[in-house]
């Protein structure tokens, strides 16, 4: 008797493979995130020449 792959299955198991090596997020780390924030805001502030809280308001109403 001779068992034979089903092709289909094959790339599904070959899906799944992968899933199990995904690369380690490399996003932004938590002090980058903070400190483009701060900036928009200052910029934002300067655009507008209004305090910070204000623009720090306005970015957070919209």
């Amino acid at each position: 008797m001779v068992f034979s792959r089903d092709p289909e299955a094959e790339e599904i198991e070959a899906e799944y493979a992968a899933l199990d090596r995904r690369e380690p997020y490399e996003g932004l780390r938590p002090q980058d995130l903070r400190r483009l924030k701060d900036m928009l805001i200052v910029e934002t502030a300067d655009m507008l020449q209004a305090p910070l809280f204000t623009a720090e308001a306005l970015l957070r109403a919209h």
